[in-house]
């Protein structure tokens, strides 16, 4: 029997949107209810009224750039799971390690999700 997830994406790249749900669907254990938005203001606006399971955002959005925009969400919402979506791969990765240390559940870098290592963060975050 399949998990119920329902999970925000908060990403302004469409192609990386359809990527992350292609990965969603190849996870066996959960179906997942995803809502794609592609700012911030349109996060803040859903969230006033709703409920998820679980945050997935890129730190670079049309109206928030960088940590801000996992700062600014998380005072407001931090009752919610996030795993952050980072372009950014580097060795230290220190923005991904700050949102962890901030309080989000993980970080991903884009150019490396596979279906495992999203099902193991999703899985570990809620």
């Amino acid at each position: 029997m399949k998990v119920n997830i329902d999970l925000l994406l908060i990403e302004n790249s469409e192609s990386d949107a359809l990527v992350i749900a292609e990965l969603l669907e190849q996870i066996s254990q959960y179906k997942f209810e995803i809502t794609h938005l592609v700012s911030l203001a349109e996060a803040y606006d859903f969230l006033k009224d709703k409920k998820v399971d679980i945050i997935l955002v890129n730190l670079l959005l049309p109206d928030s750039y960088g940590i801000h925009t996992f700062d600014n969400l998380f005072k407001e919402y931090n009752q919610f799971p996030f795993l952050i979506l980072t372009d950014i791969d580097d060795e230290s990765n220190s923005i991904g390690i700050n949102t962890v240390q901030r309080g989000a559940q993980d970080f991903l870098v884009k150019s490396q999700i596979d279906s495992k290592t999203l099902y193991r963060s999703i899985t570990y975050a809620i």
